[in-house]
């Protein structure tokens, strides 16, 4: 789909070619931001500390 899009507008207008580019770019990176989340600016996701079982307190002797 994308070749065939930028196939018609290489033949249109290239102008309009990078405009539409720029555009589908700044769109997908957007896209990344948000489907990412907070947690991946962050450092990425960790798992849950079971502080209790650090502590030695998770019953076993």
């Amino acid at each position: 789909m994308g070749g065939a899009l930028t196939g018609a507008l290489y033949g249109y207008s290239v102008p309009l070619l990078i405009t539409v580019v720029t555009a589908i770019q700044a769109v997908a990176l957007v896209l990344l931001a948000v489907l990412r989340g907070p947690d991946a600016r962050r450092g990425g996701r960790r798992l849950p500390v079971n502080r209790a079982a650090q502590n030695g307190a998770d019953g076993q002797a």
